[in-house]
């Protein structure tokens, strides 16, 4: 099968962990590179952002206070990503995820606020691949998702997806407050150990993620392969740091593959291409 017919939620993708603290520029994590697919080759990344005390204003940061300096602006990153975009139309789709450290003003006002600041980048909504693609005619996201499914890479092309992360009281506002008008969507986190799932029938986050933990690989394995199986809905785990587990989440069907070891580590890979097909059983 051509990868661009597979569904987004059907395949497997390398992401950085932590992408803004890196040796690799955005650019050089996002640069997929046939002949040494280990090096890079990133459809994934992730930037932490520490709101100003009394301002719609972020900069990027493990965490801490904000900071002015205009290099670490949340807005200069996302440029970093445009542009890269610019610089190779066409591209595979790739996806941001966004981890809120810190939460002042009001919840109920970032959900706009958050919008309105990333569209001072891209300002063409329709480079995004928005909530309201999957709703469609239905209820909420995961109905949509379930009855529809998700586009196929081919579909993707040239398109970016943003993802809330981190704080769960405002990421879960900002996908509950109208979800159609939305430019990103929000995760949900999800524990191994027991198992925990989330409502397959109803809700506004079809984006699950997980601390996949070694010692738990016999609960999270059924619980992976249930949730790829289920379809509609996108795990990702993070903290992938050695073949071993790597391996492992690969097998269990995993989504998104998080790491800290973006190059330099020849089982950092997902073969050929940048997408790998689910390895459901």
């Amino acid at each position: 099968m051509n990868q661009n017919d597979l569904k987004y939620n059907d395949v497997c993708f390398k992401a950085s962990h932590n992408s803004y603290d890196r040796d690799e520029s955005l650019a050089e994590q996002l640069t997929f590179h046939s002949a040494d697919p280990s090096n890079a080759g990133c459809s994934g990344i992730e930037l932490d952002i520490v709101q100003k005390s009394d301002a719609w204003q972020w900069s990027v940061s493990h965490g801490g206070s904000y900071s002015s300096d205009p290099d670490k602006q949340f807005s200069a990153y996302l440029k970093q990503v445009k542009s890269w975009m610019d610089q190779n139309p066409g591209h595979r789709v790739i996806e941001v995820h966004i981890d809120i450290k810190n939460t002042p003003m009001s919840n109920e006002q970032f959900p706009q606020q958050i919008d309105n600041y990333i569209q001072q980048v891209f300002t063409d909504r329709n480079r995004v691949f928005q909530p309201n693609a999957l709703i469609g005619n239905y209820d909420d996201l995961v109905q949509g998702a379930q009855a529809t499914g998700w586009p196929t890479l081919g579909e993707l092309e040239g398109k970016i997806i943003f993802c809330f992360t981190g704080n769960e009281t405002r990421k879960a506002i900002y996908a509950r407050t109208d979800p159609k008008a939305r430019l990103c969507f929000s995760d949900i986190y999800q524990e191994t150990n027991p198992p925990q799932y989330p409502d397959f029938n109803s809700g506004t986050r079809v984006f699950l993620n997980y601390h996949l933990y070694q010692k738990y690989y016999d609960e999270w394995f059924p619980q992976l392969q249930r949730i790829a199986k289920e379809q509609g809905f996108i795990s990702r785990g993070y903290v992938l740091n050695s073949q071993d587990i790597w391996t492992k989440a690969q097998n269990a069907a995993l989504n998104i593959m998080a790491t800290d070891k973006v190059s330099g580590h020849s089982w950092a890979q997902n073969g050929d291409y940048p997408f790998r097909k689910l390895n459901i059983v």
